[in-house]
């Protein structure tokens, strides 16, 4: 009989630099935009299946983190065949060795269990836990689906034929266009398409919101002032 692999959380985790190795600038977004197309939706596209649950998480704290997350359940067997492609991927061994990418980091979950409403906040219910991760993944899903489509309109527009042969500082200009055209829709869209309809499924109840207003230095560790609230979709 065979045995069935036990199942659990890997991150893949890339760090990227500062703007002009400045910490006290932002993020360049777009570099995110190119991670995607030209790392992860060829895997998320095929092989969605054996890492069922997954999502993308991007973090960003001024002077300390430039991390584009890269989270999915699987065998170890999975993580290593998952990681390889990645790691064999041009565009990959390219945005290492121009330092866009500084370094990419693997390792499994360290907290917790294996279960799949393990990563998440511990704060929250059990069931909400449990739930999150797929409503996360339809969420990264439809993020990485608007990026390629929009690429692929970038594309015809500019008539670009084997863009991924193009130099990187070119790839990275369509992909600043494709960053502006999907939060022009977040922006303009989002309220309606995203979050009225998800509350329509709650009955269009009020949710509890926290607004944050400053970063206030206490000690070591950073924390934030905000203001409560209700809100209706």
């Amino acid at each position: 009989m065979r045995k069935i692999s036990k199942k659990d959380y890997y991150h893949i985790i890339f760090h990227l630099p500062f703007e002009n190795d400045n910490k006290y600038s932002i993020v360049d977004s777009s570099i995110h935009y190119l991670i995607v197309e030209e790392l992860l939706f060829n895997i998320v596209n095929r092989y969605e299946a054996i890492i069922y649950p997954w999502r993308l998480h991007r973090m960003f704290i001024k002077k300390k983190t430039n991390e584009f997350k890269f989270k999915f359940y699987c065998s170890k067997w999975t993580f290593n065949f998952i990681r390889n492609k990645v790691l064999s991927n041009y565009s990959m061994q390219e945005l290492l060795n121009k330092r866009i990418i500084k370094r990419v980091e693997y390792y499994k979950y360290p907290y917790g269990t294996n279960e799949i409403g393990s990563d998440n906040d511990i704060s929250w219910d059990y069931f909400i836990k449990e739930i999150w991760p797929y409503y996360i993944c339809g969420v990264s899903k439809s993020w990485v689906y608007m990026i390629h489509k929009i690429f692929d309109k970038v594309k015809k527009e500019n008539y670009l034929n084997n863009c991924h042969l193009y130099p990187l500082e070119n790839r990275l200009k369509y992909y600043e266009k494709v960053k502006n055209e999907i939060e022009w829709s977040w922006i303009n869209y989002g309220n309606h398409a995203f979050f009225h309809h998800a509350n329509a499924l709650f009955g269009y109840k009020k949710i509890r919101f926290k607004r944050f207003k400053k970063e206030v230095k206490l000690k070591i560790k950073f924390f934030s002032k905000y203001k409560e609230g209700y809100i209706q979709f």
